[in-house]
Parts: structure tokens; sequence; C-alpha cells
């Protein structure tokens, strides 16, 4: 009879992250064609260098507000590969953009739900209750503005896709410093994530991690040669490539042309305050070009409810030393996370006001591990196993909000009650 129990137990929490998944699919599909062309943040400036460079065409000026071109070119170059392989390119951008863009997107939910899979992959292997597990992939799968951010033509998607990639090799195996082709492979994955985006810096110092793991220390300085070797055949050219010729790793001036118009640091009152809460808020739910359209008040209240009491109980969870297994999860992306911070902080402390909680995407397993981590403290014994249900049902909820407040913003189609508003 226990053997049944446990037979079925295992067989139901398969089919539970499988559902998971599926749901996650199912909303990108419906946000996929519900967001109108260009709708989400970027979307038309990341499409302007796609069709730009595809068919060869020299911009008068390439510096302006919110431009793309000081970014590595790895996603421009596969983009633009699709839309010429998918036909004719207009010549007019306007008849270009309305008629590739649904190819990219369909691009960018294609690497989420392989990010996806990669992730659970990654979970698996942390030492974890099952339940916990669970509710970490599901709050990572229907995070709502994760679900909307996967959907949008942006270089971020194969970023994460990579960064995620990275980790699993790295961080799901023997740490053997020995292991010369896992260095080459290492190495590689991360020249690719460095030539999507400038973001990849936060994987170089997991680098330290892996060796400080390693019990044998033979074999380190030819697993670290090699791994910059082949970091660098795969993306680190583009770095030295633009030293050479402009004195900088990046173009500098087409970065700081990019800031045109946004507000400066400290520009106005409480602006930590409001760093803080637009990052919290953009990080849970939000739509729109412009980052402009949210669920109602409420959602977030409740959000930062939970947050608060995941706080807490990550607290208590250190007070009890119960996060010990946590030790090597945590150790890795905690320091993924640090990295991240420290690029997030140093954007908004010394260049421009950008509080968008889309940037910590990267660091999205560390996040979920102590949110779900810290809020399962307050589900005692058997109780547990309604953890995952709780936020699965909560998050659907909240994505259903969002995607009401996409049909009233863009269609003026109102569904939900009048309790149910939206912020814009």
């Amino acid at each position: 009879m226990n053997k049944t129990k446990e037979l079925l137990r295992i067989i139901l929490f398969e089919k539970t992250w499988i559902l998971i998944l599926l749901l996650a699919i199912i909303l990108r599909v419906v946000l996929l064609f519900l967001l109108p062309v260009g709708q989400t943040p970027d979307e038309i400036f990341v499409f302007k260098r796609v069709w730009s460079e595809a068919i060869h065409i020299e911009e008068n000026s390439k510096y302006y507000s919110n431009n793309i071109y000081f970014y590595p070119p790895l996603y421009f170059l596969i983009a633009g590969l699709i839309i010429r392989v998918s036909g004719a390119i207009p010549s007019a951008f306007d008849q270009a953009f309305s008629f590739f863009y649904i190819h990219l997107r369909i691009l960018s939910m294609t690497l989420s739900i392989a990010s996806l899979f990669i992730i659970w992959k990654i979970l698996e292997k942390i030492e974890l209750n099952n339940n916990i597990r669970l509710a970490i992939f599901g709050f990572i799968a229907l995070l709502p503005s994760f679900v909307s951010s996967s959907v949008s033509v942006n270089h971020n998607n194969l970023l994460l896709f990579f960064v995620f990639i990275f980790i699993y090799l790295a961080f799901t195996a023997n740490y053997q410093l020995r292991d010369y082709k896992k260095a080459a492979i290492l190495g590689f994955i991360a020249g690719l994530s460095l030539l999507t985006k400038m973001d990849a810096i936060v994987l170089l110092p997991s680098l330290l991690i892996y060796v400080a793991l390693a019990k044998n220390k033979k074999g380190l300085f030819k697993f670290i040669t090699i791994f910059l070797m082949f970091a660098l055949i795969a993306g680190g050219w583009w770095y030295i490539w633009n030293f050479m010729h402009t004195g900088w790793f990046y173009p500098r001036d087409l970065a700081e042309a990019s800031g045109i118009g946004f507000a400066k640091p400290f520009a106005f009152s409480n602006y930590l305050a409001n760093v803080f809460l637009n990052t919290t808020f953009t990080f849970f739910a939000v739509y729109g070009v412009y980052n402009n359209i949210f669920i109602g008040l409420f959602a977030y209240q409740v959000f930062m409810a939970i947050f608060i009491l995941s706080g807490i109980g990550i607290i208590i969870f250190l007070f009890k030393k119960a996060l010990a297994i946590f030790k090597k999860a945590y150790l890795v992306h905690s320091l993924i996370f640090l990295m991240n911070l420290l690029i997030f902080l140093n954007f908004n402390l010394f260049y421009v006001f950008q509080p968008q909680g889309r940037y910590f995407f990267p660091s999205i397993i560390f996040i979920s591990l102590g949110f779900v981590g810290g809020f399962s403290y307050w589900f005692k014994g058997k109780s547990l196993i309604f953890l995952p249900a709780f936020l699965i049902i909560a998050l659907l909820f909240f994505n259903f909000w969002g995607i009401g407040c996409v049909t009233h913003y863009f269609y003026n189609v109102n569904f939900l009650p009048s309790i149910m508003g939206c912020l814009s």
C-alpha cells in the first residue's frame, strides 16, 4: 500500500510540473497575439536594428534615445537571418515591422519555453522538498512580468537561455578542474552570452565558485585558460575589437546617446524609494511599451505582503540554520544575483533612472528560491502540499487580471469586474 501511494505521489509530481509548463505556454501564446505590434518595451527599437542590418540600410544617425546599436550583435544576426529566410523584406520599416514582428516574438517565446525546461532541470538537481520545488517552478513560469517579457522582440530571452544553460552545465555535476571539455563548453557558452548582451558579465565571477568547489585544484591554470580562450573565440573578440577601435569595450558614445531624455539619478525627491517600488512592481506584473499598464493596486499589495512574509521566513530559517539545504545552490545563484544587483545599482545610481524589474531575470532562480523558500516557512507539516497550488492559482489569477488590463487598454474590451481595476 505504501509503495502504491509513493508511486502515485511520484506520478502526480511529474505531471504537475508538466501542467505548469503547459499553463505557462498557453499564457505566452495568448499574449504573443494579444499585445499589439510594437507594444512591448524596446520592441520597435530592437526590430529597427534587425531590419536595417538585414537589408543593409545605413541609418542617417544612430544617436537617439533608446537606440539599440551599442549592444553586441549575436541576437540581431540570428533575428536578421530569420526574417531573411521568411520572405522578401519590405524596404518600408512599418510594413516590415507589421509583417515580421510575429516571427521574432515566436523566437522569443521558443527561447523562453526552452529556458523553463532548463530551469526545471536545474531545480531537480537542488536538494529541495518536492512541494517547494514545484512552487518555485510555478512562481518562475507564471510570474506575469516574466510571461509578458517572454514574447517581446528583444535579446533578453536569448541571454537568459544561455545563462540557464551555463548554470545547468556548470553546477549540476562534479566539480573537476581536469574536465577540459567542460571548460571549453562553459567558455563557449559564456562567450555567446557576452556576444548577446553585456549583462552576461554576471556569469564570469561564478567561475570562481566552480573553482572553489573543486576538491582537487590540479589542472586549475589549464582549466581557466581553456575557458577564457573559448569565451574569447565565441564572444570576447567583440569587446577587444571595440577597445582597439574606440578605446572602450563597447560603443560608449552610442550607449550614452541611448539614455537621452531619461531622468538622471536623484533628479527628484524620494528617488531611492521610487527605484525600489518601481523595480518591485515591474518585476511582478507590468505590460505596455512604456511599462505603463499595471494590474490593480490590490495585487501589488498582496505581492508585497507575501514578499514581507518571505523575508521574515528567510530570517527565521537563517537563525535556525535551515538554509543549509541550499548551501551550494545559494552560493552559486547568490553570486549571480550580487553581480546582477551591482550592475543595476551602478546604472540607476550613476547613469539614468531605469528601475525595471526585468533586469533581475538573470537572477530569477535565486530570487524564487528565497521568495518561495521563505514563504514556505508559514506552511507547516502536511500543509506544505498546498503551497504549489496556492502560488499557481494566485499567479494564474493575476495573469488573467493582466490580460484583462491589456484588452481594456488596447481594445477597449473590459471583461473584468469593477473591483478588478487597472492602473496606467
